[in-house]
């Protein structure tokens, strides 16, 4: 009587039919005779050459999968939430709302899991006991180490090595950008001309030599953290930056003057302020009307208690800075009936609890915001050689008060100039300082 057929196990790949063993391999898993009778064992061990060359086989079809750094946006600028905008590099992502202020920074994208072109084995050569050989096994594709070096700048780098932050970190990325498709080359490889040739290229788009020096000034501290922690050894960015430029054919220095605001300028200012939120909108009138540096007014936070005139003090605690601030007429309906923290809480920064980093930030960001998002574009006219920014409501302030008579020292009391030690104010009443500053007007 012929003896039953011993069906295989699950997921096994030998077999009997009768006495004899057979093996299941191969694309389309046809039976083979191993031509052998006896027990599994001997079966298996029959066919092990076979299956040995099918687990090859299928191995080598397998694709293999390497992590890649995969953006969520391409580098550039895209639409953000609630009206703001997103700027993407190749790695980060920093978010503005609909002001232009900061809001935070994100990765752009994450590492995935893709399909590799190299194979797993080449069939056609000798194999060790892991199935791969040394001549064709691949390496995870790892991130750029130059780009390693720069986010080791933007995480640790800057002044107290706490990390490149706000419009800095946004600045920093722009220019990094720039940097990869003017020079493309590896930062280890770089030369000074190299600096000189990425410098002249800032030169080319219009920038002036103390914009370009600022932008060059970030790649080389980030270089220069990396030369100190061993990364790098030479540094291709010091003091590759002109200082001067041929002008009308000859060389001489592009700084230009800053000049005030003229009437037709705040026509102009007056009429697109509704661009503004309500916040920066009372700034830009605080300013024009006192002329009081920016970082002073975003530091106001509480006036003077039950004064016969509203003020506040401002400056930086120095003796020709610190001084008594008074509203002019047309602010009081403007400001709250008592000021009992930050004027300005969403762009402001309290000084007496903020470190030096973050004071410099703030003021940074709503220079910025004024500056390049509003007074550069709202076709304000700049005489050759000058400029026009946020800083020009002091030389107007300046100029309105000498216009209606006031004394030079009375001038200096008021925008802090005044020379000598702070006690030198009781010469200057705030109430006749508040005659004269309500002259200035907007």
């Amino acid at each position: 009587m012929a003896r039953a057929a011993v069906r295989a196990r699950h997921g096994s790949y030998v077999f009997q039919r009768g006495s004899t063993w057979y093996v299941r391999v191969g694309p389309k898993r046809i039976p083979k005779s191993l031509g052998i009778r006896g027990t599994r064992m001997d079966a298996e061990l029959a066919a092990s050459k076979l299956t040995e060359a099918h687990k090859r086989a299928v191995q080598a079809a397998r694709p293999l999968m390497t992590q890649e750094w995969r953006p969520d946006y391409t580098p550039g600028k895209h639409p953000g939430p609630d009206g703001g905008e997103i700027i993407a590099s190749a790695t980060d992502l920093i978010y503005l709302d609909a002001s232009g202020a900061f809001v935070r920074t994100a990765p752009n994208g994450g590492l995935r899991s893709v399909a590799s072109s190299i194979p797993r084995l080449g069939l056609n050569l000798p194999v060790d006991l892991c199935g791969v050989t040394d001549a064709v096994r691949p390496t995870l594709v790892r991130k750029d180490s130059d780009d390693a070096i720069f986010q080791t700048y933007l995480d640790h780098g800057g002044p107290d090595r706490a990390g490149i932050h706000d419009f800095d970190r946004g600045a920093a990325v722009k220019v990094w950008e720039v940097f990869k498709s003017v020079i493309n080359k590896p930062l280890r490889d770089c030369s000074r001309e190299d600096g000189r040739k990425l410098a002249q290229h800032f030169l080319d788009a219009g920038n002036s030599t103390a914009t370009v020096k600022k932008k060059i000034n970030r790649l080389g501290a980030a270089c220069k953290l990396a030369v100190d922690e061993g990364l790098l050894k030479f540094n291709p960015f010091s003091g590759v930056t002109p200082t001067k430029v041929m002008i009308d054919g000859k060389l001489q220095s592009d700084k230009k003057k800053r000049v005030g605001f003229s009437p037709a300028d705040i026509d102009l200012i007056k009429a697109n302020l509704g661009t503004l939120s309500n916040e920066y909108q009372l700034l830009v009138k605080l300013l024009a009307t006192t002329g009081m540096r920016l970082g002073e007014a975003l530091a106001i936070k509480s006036e003077v208690a039950d004064a016969a005139v509203r003020h506040v003090w401002v400056g930086s605690k120095t003796d020709s800075s610190w001084r008594p601030m008074p509203f002019p007429e047309s602010m009081l309906p403007l400001l709250p009936a008592k000021i009992d923290g930050l004027l300005f809480p969403s762009i402001g920064v309290d000084r007496d609890t903020a470190t030096k980093k973050q004071i410099l930030a703030a003021t940074n960001d709503a220079s910025h915001r004024l500056n390049g998002r509003f007074i550069k574009k709202i076709g304000i006219v700049v005489p050759p050689k000058c400029k026009k920014d946020v800083h020009s409501f002091r030389h107007l302030a300046e100029t309105r008060l000498r216009d209606v008579g006031c004394p030079k020292d009375w001038r200096e009391a008021i925008l802090g100039h005044l020379k000598g030690t702070s006690d030198g104010y009781g010469e200057f009443p705030v109430a006749k300082l508040k005659s004269w500053s309500d002259s200035i007007g907007f």
